[in-house]
């Protein structure tokens, strides 16, 4: 485990090469300024078998308490625990991509983001996003949308086999915001909660739950 002890960002890269991750821990890594507390990178970013723990970002528009990537992120049997974001427009309390989003078997517990976009989990700008196999616990935008996960580009969300438990969204879907297509299979929503319209989802456009 590599410990910042709160004195700043643990990976740094400025150009678009590739970084792959496997088997690390992240603790007590903060940013501010572009973001991503632990790991920011303008490139495609893997991570597989990793933990972040108390991962956080301060800046005004510093988005990703955990990653922050300029590509696409793929995270697979991973832990976030305790990331967020302050900043009023720094959406993504754990991950945020400018592209896409995949999330595989990984758990989410007690990220937060408390600014105006949303996205208390994770943030997608411009990709898809495809979760499967995950688990998301006290997760929550306190005045934005999507307590857990928010697609924001015109792309379409997948969601299969995964849990949202306590889980809330301050402009609405407590759980999830997609603003395109949205699909979810074999998941389950407790407890999940929004001030505004979509307890548990909102989608600009077609909604498909089996």
């Amino acid at each position: 485990v590599i410990d910042a002890q709160s004195s700043g960002r643990i990976i740094n890269v400025t150009d678009t090469s590739s970084l792959t991750v496997t088997r690390l821990g992240f603790k007590n890594a903060v940013a501010d300024g572009l973001g991503g507390g632990a790991i920011y990178s303008q490139g495609t970013v893997t991570v597989t078998g990793s933990t972040f723990t108390n991962c956080s970002t301060t800046g005004l528009t510093a988005s990703g308490g955990a990653i922050r990537t300029g590509g696409n992120l793929v995270v697979s049997g991973s832990t976030f625990s305790h990331c967020s974001t302050s900043g009023q427009e720094a959406p993504g309390g754990a991950l945020f991509a400018t592209g896409s989003i995949t999330v595989l078997d990984s758990r989410f517990s007690h990220c937060s983001t408390e600014g105006n976009i949303g996205g208390g989990a994770l943030f997608s700008d411009d990709g898809t996003v495809t979760v499967t196999g995950s688990d998301f616990t006290q997760i929550s935008s306190e005045k934005g949308q999507g307590g857990v996960i928010y697609s924001s580009g015109n792309y379409p969300a997948t969601i299969r086999s995964s849990t949202f438990t306590d889980c809330y969204g301050g402009a609405g879907g407590g759980a999830v915001t997609a603003n395109d297509n949205l699909v979810v299979s074999g998941s389950t929503f407790t407890n999940c909660s929004a001030n505004y319209p979509g307890g548990a989802i909102k989608a600009a456009g077609a909604v498909t739950i089996t």
